[in-house]
């Protein structure tokens, strides 16, 4: 319960990719709810939702809330096109957007909502009196000028996915889930308790997050992010050697 509200779940199914459902079996859910909240791509499966499906269903049901998060939008290729905050606002859609993951900047707390004006006056109204603090107004300018540094992110990124992938989907140990952001979602098999991977992995100094706390994902799932090649080819390195 929050605020005297209750969140109901809607869980994808690792057996479909995660993938988002068919709009016949989502449509009974929405009817009794006042609000979706999504993340596109979505953590940590790393899927991404097509953008024409939420604007279906804000069509569809106009006095529901769309709750959009975007904070990884920008790992994904030709991510303008892709995002929502490259559309018209709608009047029932709000995105919520991050600099602070692609930039790498954890900590700063800087980021957005964007949606129709007259709900952004609403919601100035039920928020702290500030809106950023003084190191995250001078370092937002400088974002400007790193092109090359998203370019090579998300090259970099794409390629390492990649890469990721093919790898482990040569074993029997390890299955991995097709994703668009910046880490794959993974499960593991070799053995019964995802704890044997874990620890091999902390004994050499490397950890991966555990993702048996999201509902759904209890059974030996876990999330790995890709950083510079050097450090993924010794993640794969040991991964194939346990």
């Amino acid at each position: 319960m929050l605020f005297g509200t209750s969140v109901e779940r809607y869980q994808l199914l690792p057996e479909e990719g995660f993938a988002f459902p068919e709009l016949d079996r989502l449509m009974p859910a929405l009817k009794n709810a006042d609000a979706l909240w999504m993340g596109r791509p979505n953590n940590p499966t790393g899927t991404l939702i097509p953008k024409q499906i939420i604007q279906e269903l804000a069509g569809m049901f106009p006095h529901k809330w769309f709750i959009i998060d975007e904070a990884f939008i920008q790992f994904v290729d030709s991510w303008e096109e892709q995002s929502l905050l490259s559309e018209k606002p709608r009047p029932n859609i709000l995105v919520v957007h991050s600099l602070t993951k692609f930039y790498a900047l954890t900590g700063l707390r800087m980021g957005a909502v964007v949606g129709p004006a007259e709900i952004i006056s609403r919601l100035r109204q039920a928020k702290e009196p500030w809106t950023v603090n003084g190191v995250a107004e001078k370092i937002a300018p400088l974002l400007l000028a790193c092109t090359d540094y998203e370019q090579q992110t998300r090259s970099l990124v794409a390629t390492e996915c990649k890469r990721f992938f093919q790898r482990l989907e040569m074993t029997d140990r390890i299955t991995p889930f097709p994703s668009t952001a910046n880490f794959l979602l993974c499960r593991w098999h070799k053995t019964d308790d995802l704890d044997d991977l874990m620890r091999h992995l902390l004994s050499q100094g490397v950890y991966i997050r555990d993702c048996r706390n999201f509902p759904g994902l209890a059974h030996g799932f876990f999330r790995l992010g890709f950083r510079a090649p050097r450090e993924n080819d010794l993640l794969l390195s040991l991964l194939a050697s346990f």
